[in-house]
């Protein structure tokens, strides 16, 4: 194995510098085809005369062009791949910022804890609580969400979202919504 490497190394410590560099690059170049594109050249023709792939002169296009913020590029992260889907300034603002999370509490407890989380830092399952079909959720819609799958997992546990005690008075599992036949099945129950 080789030997350890020592962060204070000056190669390293131009990493970042590097990658900035490169992406300004990037930046440069997407504008130099959006202006052949905008002059009446082609993503293919323009790919052709570069010897490149067309679909990488189309990703430098989408840069020069503002439709995908180019940090995006240089991130694998759950929750930045996500942004590719929003509007450049979105893509560049949550890119660098956070975002609100909401948690549940404590089983049993009431109520739930918003927390600002870094994009760049949301889990998979997070990010498919944070991002829905039309954008960011705000904490309530995170909310909803959250009691929407609770409910959802009780009924794939084939549990309904209640439970009858003997003496027939019924606890709700917390925000359970409940269909027709839940409640049918509840008045059975109640029997």
């Amino acid at each position: 194995m080789g030997a350890e490497l020592d962060i204070s190394d000056k190669t390293l410590k131009d990493v970042p510098r590097l990658i900035h560099q490169g992406v300004e690059c990037w930046i440069a170049a997407g504008k130099l085809i959006v202006q052949a594109v905008e002059a009446g050249s082609t993503i293919e023709n323009i790919a052709r005369e570069l010897l490149m792939d067309p679909g990488i002169v189309s990703r430098f296009h989408s840069i020069g062009a503002r439709q995908i913020y180019p940090y995006l590029l240089t991130s694998s992260a759950p929750g930045i791949r996500k942004l590719a889907a929003y509007d450049y300034g979105t893509q560049e603002k949550l890119f660098h910022g956070k975002v609100e999370f909401v948690c549940a509490l404590h089983e049993g407890e009431p109520g739930v804890s918003v927390k600002a989380i870094a994009v760049k830092d949301l889990t998979p399952q997070q990010v498919a609580q944070v991002f829905g079909p039309k954008g960011v959720r705000t904490s309530k819609e995170q909310e909803e969400w959250l009691l929407q799958k609770k409910t959802e997992a009780a009924r794939r546990a084939n549990r309904p979202p209640y439970i009858v005690q003997e003496d027939k008075t019924v606890y709700f599992v917390k925000g359970a919504r409940m269909s027709k036949t839940d409640i049918r099945s509840l008045l059975q129950d109640l029997e």
